[in-house]
């Protein structure tokens, strides 16, 4: 995440490579805050029961989509 390679590199812009705020690219935002993603998390969240296997269930096909797994590489 950018936040993060910014605090080693600061050169590296630590915004979300997502959406156009200025929001930080933190697993928190990425998971709960990035506009971009929001259809997304609605459609996982909507699939599965919201307890015990089910939240590991959700949480492991949100981070499968295309734009997490970009976002989840070291490139910057």
């Amino acid at each position: 995440m950018r936040k993060h390679q910014h605090e080693k590199d600061p050169e590296v812009d630590p915004s979300c490579r997502l959406c156009d705020t200025d929001d930080l690219e933190t697993p928190w935002h990425i998971l709960t805050d990035c506009p971009r993603l929001g259809n997304r998390r609605n459609e996982i969240y909507r699939a599965y029961k919201t307890t015990g296997l089910g939240q590991i269930r959700k949480l492991a096909h949100f981070i499968e989509c295309e734009p997490i797994l970009r976002v989840m590489t070291f490139t910057t």
